[in-house]
C-alpha cells in the first residue's frame, strides 16, 4: 500500500546524513586496508604460500558481500 511505503521514505530521510556520514566511513575503512592488506600479505608469506592467502583474502570480501546480503534479507522479514 502507498501509505506505507511513504511513511517508510520519510523514515529513511530524516537519518540521511547519519546514513551519508557512516558509508563515508565505511568507505575511509575499506580504502585503507584494501590498499594495505596485500604489500602486508608480501611481506609476511613467501611466495610459495602467498598466493593461497592472496586466495584467501580476496575470496573472504566475496563470501563477505554475499553474507551481507543473505543478512540483510534475513533483518527485513
Amino acid at each position: 500500500p502507498p501509505p506505507i511505503l511513504w511513511a517508510w521514505f520519510r523514515t529513511g530521510s530524516e537519518y540521511f546524513g547519519l546514513f551519508v556520514f557512516l558509508r563515508g566511513m565505511v568507505g575511509v575503512g575499506e580504502a585503507s586496508y584494501s590498499t594495505v592488506a596485500p604489500t602486508i600479505i608480501a611481506d609476511l608469506f613467501d611466495r610459495p604460500e602467498r598466493s593461497v592467502v592472496y586466495m584467501i583474502f580476496y575470496f573472504a570480501i566475496l563470501v563477505g558481500s554475499g553474507l551481507g546480503y543473505i543478512g540483510g534479507a534475513y533483518v527485513s522479514l
